[in-house]
């Protein structure tokens, strides 16, 4: 049975119209596939992950992006060895999500006094947005490597984008009118999509249909 969280909020909204539905069920991953723990940093992973970071500063820092990135060869060996005996020990500084939160406008002609008409822009440090990357890194790896995600996710992975995602429907479109058959497109939006996934049901799903487990899943 699904638990719903006691907070009010898009995943309680979300629980509470689909609460005494069928129980939730997973995918198993097979048998052999484990991510049970981070593999060991190199300078190299640190070094060319901050390189990539996009060139914007974060207002939590006081060190600026352009400056972290000239001097990350000197102090990549201390950053690695902070990051692997975090991984490796199932640690993460309280510090790290610390963030300073900026009220955007969603877009033109929204009703200014209204809570609603805004959205948060977070400002994450560098050290924080630097470990992230390193994290998913290796995540999408290890699914990548062992078929784990789906053929027609486009989102979030190399060469895939929106468009990828267009063709592949408008293939699928095009070949049932070929064969003379009818073809309709259901679509599903979610406003604030990521704020609609249940923590404890993503946590479930990394284990059983993905072969996350030990310190590795308990560390995120």
């Amino acid at each position: 049975m699904l638990v719903c969280p006691t907070t009010t909020n898009n995943v309680t909204k979300v629980c509470q119209n689909i609460s005494g539905g069928a129980p939730l069920t997973f995918s198993h991953v097979l048998f052999g596939m484990s991510f049970p723990a981070f593999t060991t940093l190199t300078t190299d992973d640190v070094v060319n992950t901050a390189r990539r970071l996009p060139g914007k500063s974060s207002a939590a820092d006081m060190l600026p992006t352009t400056f972290l990135k000239q001097v990350i060869d000197l102090i990549s060996p201390f950053i690695t060895e902070l990051y692997s005996r975090l991984l490796a020990a199932d640690l993460f500084p309280v510090e790290f999500p610390q963030t300073l939160i900026t009220a955007i406008v969603k877009k033109p002609g929204v009703d200014a006094t209204e809570a609603s008409s805004y959205r948060p822009k977070w400002n994450l440090s560098l050290l924080y947005k630097l470990l992230e990357r390193l994290v998913a890194r290796q995540l999408i790896e290890y699914m990548s490597s062992r078929n784990l995600l789906p053929a027609r996710q486009s989102g979030f992975q190399p060469g895939h984008s929106t468009e990828t995602a267009v063709l592949h429907m408008l293939s699928d479109m095009l070949l049932v009118i070929d064969h003379g058959d009818l073809a309709a497109l259901i679509l599903l939006f979610l406003t604030a999509a990521f704020d609609t996934v249940d923590h404890d049901i993503l946590i479930q799903c990394l284990q059983m249909s993905f072969g996350v487990n030990d310190v590795a899943l308990q560390w995120l």
